[in-house]
C-alpha cells in the first residue's frame, strides 16, 4: 500500500498477507527475505538502498498513495524532489504483475499490463485473489481498493519457486492504455460503486451513459 497511513482510523495486519515491504511500511512481515522497503530522508540512505540491491525500485513520497502519479520508478540512485520531502523506496520485484479491484467480499476484475492467461496458473490467480481480499478487509472502512500484486518467482525463472505479494493498495486507480483485462467484469465493478442496480430495466450501466454523453 505502501505506507498503511493511506486510509484514517487504525491500522489492521492480517499475518496472512504477504507483502513486499516490512511491517512499518505495509504491515507484511518484518525481516522475511523478500521484505525491502525503507522510509529515507537522504542522498545518503537511497545509495545504500542501491548498494544494497541494484533495484530497480518504487518511490513513493511520505504519507502518500501507493501508484499516485507522485510515485516514481527508480533504476539509479537518484530521485529529484528528495531534499524536500521522506520517500518510501521499495523495492520492484520481477515477475508478473496483478490489479485486482476488489470489495469486501469479492474480487470484480483483473487487469494486467500484458495478456497473462496462458503464463500464469489458476493457483496463481486463485491466491493472488485471496490475498487482494485480506488487504481490503484489513484496512478498517475501507469499502473497495485496487490491489497490486506480484506473482514472484524466487528462483528467476516461470517454472521455478512462485510465491504471490501484495506490493500496494489504491483508492484512485488509473487505468492505462495498454491494460489487458484479465478476467472479471469491470464495468459491473464501477456500476457497483455507483450504486447502480444492473439488475433493474430502467437503469442503464454506467459505462453505457458515460459512452452516450462523450459521443452527443
Amino acid at each position: 500500500m505502501a505506507p498503511t497511513h493511506t486510509t484514517d482510523g487504525p491500522h489492521t495486519h492480517d499475518p496472512a498477507i504477504n507483502t513486499v515491504a516490512p511491517a512499518h511500511t505495509t504491515g507484511g512481515p518484518q525481516g522475511s527475505e523478500y521484505s525491502w522497503a525503507r522510509r529515507i530522508t537522504s542522498q545518503m540512505g537511497l545509495e545504500r538502498m542501491f548498494e544494497a540491491s541494484n533495484g530497480p525500485f518504487t518511490a513513493n513520497p511520505d504519507r502518500a498513495e501507493w501508484a499516485s502519479r507522485l510515485s516514481r520508478e527508480l533504476a539509479r540512485p537518484a530521485l529529484p524532489g528528495l531534499q524536500d520531502r521522506a520517500w518510501v523506496i521499495q523495492r520492484q520485484l520481477s515477475g508478473r504483475r496483478l490489479r485486482l479491484y476488489c470489495t469486501r467480499q469479492k474480487v470484480w476484475a483483473v487487469t494486467a499490463v500484458e495478456p497473462l492467461l496462458d503464463v500464469l496458473s489458476d493457483a496463481d490467480l486463485t491466491r493472488a485473489a485471496e490475498l487482494s481480499l485480506r488487504a481490503v478487509r484489513a484496512i478498517p472502512g475501507l469499502r473497495w481498493a485496487a490491489v497490486d500484486t506480484v506473482v514472484w518467482d524466487r528462483r528467476g525463472s516461470d517454472n521455478g519457486d512462485r510465491i504471490v505479494l501484495v506490493e500496494g493498495v489504491t483508492v484512485t486507480p488509473m487505468l492505462q492504455a495498454d491494460d489487458f483485462l484479465v478476467g472479471g467484469d469491470l464495468s459491473a465493478f464501477f456500476d457497483w460503486i455507483a450504486g447502480i442496480d444492473r439488475g433493474a430495466d430502467r437503469k442503464q450501466s454506467l459505462i453505457s451513459r458515460l459512452l452516450s454523453w462523450v459521443h452527443r
